[in-house]
């Protein structure tokens, strides 16, 4: 299930580059035929407490920021998951797009 984020509260990402959304063989995933892209970005909370996280989002073409733009994500969403035969877990998001900040 995917669960909407309020990007006021959830706050402004730092990016730290942008990568293709690729599947373990190696194809780029691709939503409505629309290839999808992995925007690693720097989460610092309220706290101060900071993190890597992925937002992936779908375009033509690989979004281009500089390293460092702060940015914020539109319609973000977010989906937990759990790995039962390896005990992983963690959380995905997804943006449709992003807008600087």
């Amino acid at each position: 299930m995917y669960l909407p984020i309020d990007e006021t509260r959830f706050g402004a990402l730092e990016v730290v580059g942008v990568r293709p959304s690729t599947a373990k063989d190696g194809e780029q995933w691709k939503k409505d035929g629309v290839p999808q892209w992995d925007v690693a970005c720097t989460y610092t909370s309220r706290s101060g407490f900071a993190r890597r996280i992925y937002v992936r989002v779908a375009a033509a073409t690989a979004p281009e920021f500089t390293r460092g733009t702060k940015v914020m994500p539109v319609n973000l969403l977010a989906r937990d998951w759990f790995k039962k035969q390896s005990g992983k877990n963690g959380v995905d998001f997804f943006a449709d797009s992003f807008k600087a900040v």
